[in-house]
């Protein structure tokens, strides 16, 4: 072999190890997603695709990327494109039940998570979607079924417990809800809206130091949550913390100066202890601010 033979192969061989495969490039698009470069994801994932076109998973991350970028038509097309090389997918099923159910489409969100489930019986994420479906639509009772199937496969996923729990709540079961609350804050102790979730039905078992309790944790967590802090004021005032209360509402409107219901409610506090010309302007400023209660208790309190 001559030098410039040698020099010819060198160079084929140097060429050849930096050809990437549809593996490489779906791997980097994994990384990329994994640290939210979404656009650089779909990049990589659709390289892959050129070199393998029936590459399932490729399809269904970059249909994952899409989603994430609010693409949700460009995402659907990848998830069906999974579903015509392979009806058996699940995965692309549960994917595009989740776009689905992202646009409000929710018999067709529906139909995928269930056929996900049909292909999948130990499918956890689409059982725990379909339940979050059920929720929003106020079939508390199927929510709480499907939370219980994912648990079964997900016996460490502190969310499941807490939306489970928000489920029971809404279904009257207070005591069940605290229970799931317990264990989610068991499984993740900086789950602040477990705290926070479960401070709200101690507020409504009147229990209400301990509710407080449950705010200031999460506060901790979250200081500048608003819901937290707004909700802290309004169990002060019903512990007759009645300075403390209208503290909370001070920070509530020094996170959030359009907050009509705590000029509204730190007014009403301020009127029943005697500061009546301070609670009269808080109310006036609810009022201003669109709260149409406020408008009846200025003609009541401030004439």
């Amino acid at each position: 072999m001559n030098k410039i033979s040698i020099l010819i192969f060198a160079f084929s061989l140097t060429i050849t190890s930096y050809c990437q495969t549809s593996n490489d490039y779906y791997n980097q698009g994994v990384i990329k997603n994994l640290y939210n470069n979404y656009s650089g994801a779909i990049e990589d994932f659709s390289n892959a695709i050129r070199l393998n076109p029936k590459f399932e998973n490729a399809y269904i991350e970059r249909g994952i990327s899409k989603r994430n970028l609010e693409n949700y038509i460009a995402a659907i097309q990848d998830f069906n494109t999974v579903i015509q090389i392979n009806p058996q997918n699940a995965i692309a099923y549960f994917n595009l039940g989740r776009v689905k159910f992202k646009l409000n489409s929710y018999e067709d969100a529906f139909i995928n998570f269930d056929k996900a489930i049909l292909l999948n019986k130990m499918y956890s994420e689409a059982y725990y979607y379909r339940g979050q479906l059920k929720y929003s639509l106020v079939d508390f009772k199927g929510a709480i079924e499907d939370y219980s199937k994912a648990i079964i496969d997900s016996p460490d996923v502190s969310i499941i417990y807490m939306d489970r729990g928000n489920a029971k709540d809404e279904s009257g079961d207070s005591q069940g809800a605290l229970d799931d609350y317990n264990k989610a804050i068991s499984l993740n102790p900086k789950l602040a809206n477990a705290y926070f979730n479960r401070g709200l039905v101690k507020r409504k078992l009147e229990q209400y130091q301990d509710a407080i309790n449950d705010y200031n944790i999460a506060l901790e967590i979250n200081p500048k949550s608003i819901p937290v802090i707004f909700s802290r004021a309004v169990v002060k005032n019903l512990a007759k913390d009645f300075d403390g209360s209208i503290k909370d509402y001070d920070m509530v409107i020094e996170l959030d100066s359009q907050y009509a219901f705590a000029y509204y409610n730190r007014g009403i506090i301020k009127i029943d202890l005697g500061q009546k010309k301070d609670g009269c302007s808080d109310l006036r400023r609810a009022n201003e601010l669109g709260d149409e209660s406020a408008k009846a208790a200025i003609l009541k309190f401030c004439k």
